[in-house]
């Protein structure tokens, strides 16, 4: 007998010792994970559900059976099912990941017009767990409801004036631009005569000759905004050699427009001094 063939048998063998020790839920759910790698979403859900019909309360099972129906687009059944989730002494991790699933969900639904969801959203944003809160936050900033969105602006304030992680921090204050541009103080080192200026980008499609993108803040805040343009924006501006500091200088001491074009869409940057 060969070695490989040895090493074959090997595995078979101990393979059927291990499933003969683990009871059929243990089975199902070791399938069920094998699935969820997979993204065999519906198949995975069958062995979850035949876990939880001999143990109706084991964790990772109910997570697991709120995510399948997530990715299946049962929203609804999804975030009940994380709640019910959330009742267990599910692990940390799963916990935290539950919790920003169920403002995702809660989110979708609230813009599909199931307005009651919005309470789910905003009862997170007082979560204890930093990030959880921040992420709420961040989902409310683009509500049209401004008055609602408002609710983030503590949260939101208080992660912009962190240092300890530049990327957060610049979220946040693209965040509270969504809401209220009012809400960053202004810079003290602006240029001269731009005190009063405001920033106007435009995005505006080639073929209808609609703007997609409209923004109009204070000049101080230009970097901000700029960093907001959508990523294929962003980088055909780097391609054409336009950083953002150039194109601020350039806005600052002349009043030209900046046009850049991409196959479906044209940007357009320049400064309002009235």
């Amino acid at each position: 007998m060969t070695r490989k063939l040895t090493v074959i048998l090997l595995v078979m063998v101990l393979g059927a010792a291990v499933s003969a020790a683990m009871s059929p839920e243990e089975v199902s759910m070791e399938r069920a994970k094998i699935l969820l790698f997979d993204k065999q979403w519906r198949r995975a859900l069958a062995e979850i559900d035949r876990v939880l019909e001999a143990h109706p309360d084991f964790a990772p099972a109910l997570y697991y059976r709120a995510r399948c129906l997530a990715e299946l687009g049962r929203k609804k059944e999804a975030l009940t099912g994380y709640k019910r989730f959330m009742q267990t002494r599910g692990s940390e991790t799963l916990q935290e990941e539950a919790r920003i699933s169920i403002i995702d969900l809660a989110f979708s639904l609230h813009s599909e017009g199931m307005k009651g969801y919005l309470q789910t959203i905003l009862d997170l944003l007082e979560s204890p767990r930093e990030t959880v809160s921040f992420y709420a936050a961040l989902k409310l900033s683009y509500l049209d409801d401004k008055k609602t969105a408002a609710k983030a602006v503590s949260v939101l304030k208080r992660m912009a004036k962190k240092s300890s992680d530049p990327d957060l921090a610049d979220r946040a204050k693209i965040a509270l631009l969504r809401i209220d541009p009012r809400h960053l103080k202004t810079s003290p080192s602006e240029p001269d005569g731009m005190g009063n200026a405001m920033l106007r980008i435009e995005v505006v499609n080639q073929r209808t000759g609609k703007s997609s993108l409209a923004i109009r803040i204070p000049f101080m805040l230009a970097r901000l905004a700029l960093e907001a343009l959508p990523d294929a924006e962003r980088k055909a501006l780097q391609s054409r050699g336009y950083s953002l500091d150039g194109i601020i200088q350039t806005l600052s001491s002349s009043r030209e427009i900046i046009r850049l074009e991409t196959e479906d869409e044209e940007v357009r940057i320049w400064v309002d001094h009235k």
